[in-house]
């Protein structure tokens, strides 16, 4: 007889409901825990901001470069019309 390990699903639920049963006891009895978990989300809000704000500039620039570096007029100074 060969020896039988835990299934990956049911060792990944034990640890997903003992870290979920650790942060509820934290939350519960614990202001600091609180305190320090609405800071984190702060934080982490903030740089997803930063992060999409970059993002947006860095597309912005990319997009008007596009059409100059291959020698074509861009979009937005193309006029068929001349």
């Amino acid at each position: 007889m060969g020896r039988r390990g835990r299934s990956n699903e049911k060792a990944i639920f034990e640890a997903v409901s003992a870290g979920a049963g650790l942060f509820l006891l934290l939350w519960m009895f614990s202001p600091e825990f609180r305190q320090a978990v609405k800071v984190g989300l702060l934080v982490m809000v903030a740089v997803a901001v930063v992060a999409i704000v970059i993002w947006l500039i860095k597309r912005r620039s990319t997009r008007q470069t596009f059409g100059s570096s291959y020698g074509t007029p861009s979009s937005r100074s193309f006029n068929p019309v001349t």
